[in-house]
């Protein structure tokens, strides 16, 4: 398929952006549309906002409207976006309804070593290729330290409620214990996501160097894509990671986003609102708040006062969700149909009089 078709095959829209996010997109839009053209008499105003960019940090989208535009809409109480989830298993049974209210902070880094230039044929003893691959070798080999913050600890012993293993249940209810646990620790930091959630982690996403096969370059550089834990000090990281690096002669240095996480309560009408229509749909459904191990715009709406909710209404196992930033991304017609229900319901239930 095209990758921006938007192709319908097989009982599925194929392209980028069907799950992240043109698809629930297009669930929001049409709860405003629907709403209109119901004529349900509102309560409260609804502002569908589009924006760009949030992938690299929403600098000129959600960013940039907060800062040259929040007159618009400074007098709003909530906000849903993307950056929950809806939990199904393999056969398609919902297990969970997850919301988003808090998320790990991006705190992206290039290091840089210099060394003297040269023809590959002659290998130089300061080659700054060398070096930096020696410093990401300690880098990848560093297991930064397993922290349990408040929300994930409220997320883990959700979760343990509906666990069926004896042993995960365990670890999950009580976390903090598990972690003293060698057999526990092993089962939760082999889950990418419970591992994620559980300390700062760290990915190796870039490497340069010459474009010359037959060229020692100057300079060599790589790319970090660092997410901290809410609550963890950016400044203190970076000065673990020195010593880590322990080559002075390799920059450390901050690029693109970075700001302290934030995190919206559960004790609101909102909130009330996305309960009511979970259980209208899967009764007595769990309804958790897991945290994000990525980031969306919303931190830039709770810091000027607006509650704001990651709610995903697509329902997804563990290997469909896969397909965000992945190949053969996709979302089924009865998911995207299920999507624009359930979002409307939680949005009437919210705005109607």
């Amino acid at each position: 398929f095209d990758p921006f078709s938007g192709a319908e095959q097989d009982g599925y829209i194929w392209g980028r952006g069907a799950l992240d996010m043109k698809g629930e997109a297009i669930t929001q839009l049409m709860s405003l549309i629907t709403l209109k053209r119901a004529a349900v008499p509102l309560k409260r105003d609804v502002i569908f906002l589009a924006t760009a960019d949030e992938e690299i940090g929403g600098g000129v989208g959600a960013g940039w409207f907060v800062e040259q535009h929040k007159d618009l809409v400074q007098d709003a109480e909530f906000l849903l976006n993307e950056g929950g989830t809806i939990r199904t298993d393999a056969g398609g049974r919902i297990e969970y309804y997850g919301v988003g209210t808090t998320e790990k902070s991006p705190f992206w880094l290039n290091l840089t070593a210099h060394g003297t230039a040269g023809h590959g044929s002659r290998p130089t003893p300061d080659n700054p290729v060398h070096r930096l691959v020696r410093t990401l070798a300690r880098i990848a080999a560093y297991q930064t330290p397993l922290v349990v913050t408040p929300a994930v600890e409220r997320y883990f012993r959700d979760l343990s409620t509906i666990e069926p293993d004896p042993g995960r249940r365990a670890a999950l209810a009580d976390v903090r214990a598990a972690l003293r646990d060698t057999a526990a620790v092993r089962f939760l930091t082999a889950d990418l996501t419970y591992n994620a959630l559980l300390r700062n982690t760290i990915s190796i996403t870039g490497l340069t160097g010459s474009d010359k096969t037959n060229v020692i370059p100057p300079v060599a550089r790589a790319t970090l894509d660092v997410r901290l834990l809410p609550g963890q000090d950016p400044q203190a990281f970076l000065a673990d990671l020195a010593r880590v690096v322990g080559d002075t002669a390799v920059e450390i240095t901050p690029q693109g986003p970075n700001w302290p996480a934030t995190e919206s309560p559960v004790e609101t009408e909102l909130f009330r609102a996305i309960v009511a229509a979970a259980h209208e749909r899967t009764a007595d459904a769990l309804v958790t708040t897991p945290p994000l191990p990525g980031f969306t715009d919303s931190h830039y709406f709770r810091r000027i006062g607006i509650v704001s909710y990651g709610v995903s209404p697509f329902p997804l196992s563990q290997a469909e969700s896969r397909g965000v930033h992945g190949n053969d991304e996709r979302v089924s017609v009865e998911d995207l149909t299920f999507g624009v229900h359930f979002l409307y319901d939680v949005v009437v239930r919210l705005v109607a009089k």
